[in-house]
This record gives C-alpha cells, sequence and structure tokens, in this order.
C-alpha cells in the first residue's frame, strides 16, 4: 500500500479544523504555519497562520483517498493535469524543518509571479538536491522552490555559498 502527499482544498479559514479533523480521524496531514506578528490598537501578538491559506497536505493511501473528503470542511483534492496534485515527499520534509529551524519566520508562500533567473541546486540545508530559482524580491535574494501544483512558490533565503 503504497502512500502520497496530495493536497486538499479546505473551505476559507478551515485549515486547522480540516487537520484537526484528519487527525481525530487517524488520516497523516501536514499544516504548515507560520508566525507573523500582529498589531492591535492595544497590543502586539505573535500568530500562527498557514503557509498556505486554503489548503492542506494529506499522506494517503489509495485505500485511505475518499476517506478524506468526509471531513465537512474539505472542499475537494487539488487536480494538476488531470490526476490528484503530489507534492515529492523531499518538499514537504523541505518545509517542516525550515519552519523548526526558523522557528516559523523567514519563511513565505507568495503567489505573485516573478521574474525568474538562473535556475540553481540546493546543495546544503532542509531543501538540499531541490531546484530552484534566484529570484530578487523585497531586494534581497532569496532561492524560490515552485510548488507548480498549488500555484505558490516557497521563498527561502540562503547565501550563495549554499548553492550550486
Amino acid at each position: 500500500m503504497t502512500r502520497k502527499w496530495l493536497v486538499v482544498y479546505t473551505k476559507p479559514q478551515h485549515e486547522v479544523k480540516s487537520y484537526n479533523y484528519l487527525c481525530m480521524h487517524n488520516i497523516k496531514a501536514y499544516l504548515p504555519l507560520y508566525k507573523e506578528l500582529r498589531q492591535w490598537s492595544d497590543r502586539k501578538k505573535w500568530v500562527e497562520k498557514p503557509l498556505f491559506p486554503g489548503y492542506l497536505f494529506v499522506f494517503v493511501s489509495n485505500k485511505e483517498y475518499f476517506n478524506v473528503l468526509s471531513c465537512p470542511s474539505i472542499i475537494k483534492y487539488i487536480f494538476h493535469n488531470g490526476v490528484a496534485a503530489t507534492v515529492d515527499n523531499r518538499i514537504i520534509e523541505g518545509i517542516e524543518k525550515q519552519i523548526k529551524i526558523n522557528n516559523g519566520e523567514n519563511i513565505e508562500a507568495v503567489d505573485v509571479d516573478f521574474e525568474y533567473g538562473q535556475e540553481i541546486v540546493l546543495k546544503t540545508g532542509p531543501f538540499k538536491g531541490l531546484t530552484g530559482k534566484l529570484v530578487q524580491f523585497k531586494g534581497k535574494h532569496k532561492i524560490a522552490i515552485e510548488l507548480e501544483c498549488m500555484n505558490r512558490r516557497i521563498l527561502i533565503e540562503t547565501r550563495k555559498a549554499h548553492v550550486v
């Protein structure tokens, strides 16, 4: 029974609720969260927000595929080229490591288009072995690892010494 990482779309602002439901029903799921400093009129507070709003990763076999859709707040699987969108295990592990290393800070997912530069391969760090593109974003050199199935790009800061 082979399992693979798939992407599901949730109701707006139901990512945590969906994640908790799946965990209670013994379905492995991953919800990457990052920390953001929010300003209210009387205070500032760090809050955790989904890295990919409206999306959740599930690690399922063909047998468990339809069990995921029993969650009331999950709308559908995301499809790419007519099949359920899969995400390479190295991407999931890289996201987990990057969030853990930076305590949920200095990682962001954006849906803007970039002018792509030179294609590079990461030789160290949590995304070791993955190919990305060097981009100029917010005045800093960052490496964008693209998750095509979600129309999002993961941006990480790294030094030139970490790329080939």
